[in-house]
């Protein structure tokens, strides 16, 4: 019969073990998280920079589809003044001088 003390002495190292293995894996989770909270800003900045460009792109087509309503289909045939279409191109041109603006930040 073997004596008692040696299988105490099993379940230390075994404990000892385990513990360095649990602080092993702890530092790795921490890696893991840093390296996740890296990406994931990363990829915040990139959203960002692409809704910007999305929303300059709407308001370019919102501009072009102001200047393609002319004449109305019925009716006697009315030419747009040319001091309104100005001031819808100053209008979309300042939008899109905004949206630009706001892309460099």
């Amino acid at each position: 019969m073997p004596p008692r003390h040696s299988s105490l002495k099993v379940l230390l190292l075994r404990k000892e073990l385990l513990v360095l293995e649990s602080e092993v894996n702890r530092s790795r989770l921490g890696e893991e998280w840093r390296t996740v909270c890296a990406e994931t800003s990363v990829l915040g900045g990139k959203v960002r920079q692409y809704g910007a460009y999305a929303s300059v792109a709407a308001t370019i087509a919102g501009g072009f589809s102001l200047f393609r309503k002319g004449r109305p289909k019925t009716g006697l045939p009315a030419k747009p003044s040319f001091l309104g279409s100005l001031f819808k191109g100053v209008r979309v041109a300042t939008s899109v001088w905004l949206a630009m603006r706001g892309i460099k930040r």
